[in-house]
């Protein structure tokens, strides 16, 4: 598979999530099961491409400091975006943080990788 269409299913696949997170959050609490299930493994299955696309482009090209440190940030978002994820389906008192925080993050998320995928690819 080449890179234009692992890049093309990465785009179709952080559209997805954007598009079941927006619907699962305007049908309230709680949520339905099967699409928090959806959203919960289009996300997993997203973040896991991801790290095979980029495995692959640092493979072939020169990683800079400056990749590294985002790649650790992106690494830091994902895993606040999980855990948030995960805990917003339950009766927990700080529902409204954790919201927030997962709202924040996300378009955060996003945004790193989309720089850590262009200064990779404009070289």
């Amino acid at each position: 598979m080449n890179l234009s269409l692992k890049l093309a299913a990465l785009g179709f696949l952080f559209l997805l999530i954007i598009i079941s997170g927006i619907w699962l959050a305007k049908t309230g609490r709680p949520y339905q099961p099967a699409m928090f299930n959806v959203h919960k493994l289009v996300s997993l299955a997203t973040i896991a491409l991801t790290g095979i696309v980029l495995y692959g482009i640092l493979k072939t090209t020169q990683g800079s400091s400056v990749v590294f440190v985002l790649l650790m940030i992106a690494v830091l978002f994902l895993l606040a975006l999980i855990v948030t994820g995960g805990m917003l389906n339950l009766e927990k008192p700080y529902y409204n943080a954790l919201r927030t925080i997962h709202r924040i993050v996300s378009p955060l998320s996003i945004l790193i990788l989309t720089g850590i995928f262009w200064i990779l690819l404009k070289k």
